[in-house]
């Protein structure tokens, strides 16, 4: 008995109403059972064409800035809670990664506004006077008060070299 496609589709919608649950279960079934062979698939078409996907992804992001700073924007309004816990584990963590460099940073500040360091007006390297001038721990942060005074472009100068 052939049927027209409104009844096909009738039916369709009908079967899919009374067995919604059955084949939702199915279709996270199979999506757990073949995820690994999917993901393989994907790392390796990444591994063969990492150039282009990096290119394509920051074309991407390039192009929708706007729509995605909107949605990231949405989306913080909408998890507000999610979002302060995130960003507190986030904070946490990098303080943590950093403690000696917070340390050292605390312990020049507060040697600046006890006398012990003075702060000079002017970059140690070039001269400049008027920009804000930076403490670059040139030893590392295990000697927090032997500092080099450095304007920005100077600091940023020394790291470029350091690295």
């Amino acid at each position: 008995m052939p049927q027209t496609l409104e009844q096909k589709n009738q039916h369709r919608r009908e079967y899919y109403a009374a067995n919604r649950e059955k084949l939702l279960a199915q279709k996270h079934e199979y999506h757990v059972t073949h995820r690994n062979a999917r993901n393989k698939k994907q790392r390796e078409f990444y591994k063969v064409n990492s150039e282009y996907c990096k290119a394509y992804a920051r074309a991407y992001r390039i192009e929708h800035r706007e729509e995605l700073a909107d949605k990231k924007t949405e989306w913080r309004r909408k998890n507000i809670l999610k979002h302060r816990e995130w960003s507190r584990l986030s904070q946490a963590k990098n303080r943590w990664k950093h403690r000696r460099k917070i340390c050292a940073r605390q312990r020049l500040y507060v040697a600046i506004i006890k006398g012990k360091v003075v702060k000079p007006s002017c970059c140690s390297a070039c001269g400049v006077t008027g920009k804000r001038i930076h403490g670059h721990h040139h030893r590392g942060y295990d000697f927090p008060l032997d500092v080099i005074w450095l304007c920005s472009k100077c600091h940023g100068k020394v790291h470029r070299k350091e690295q």
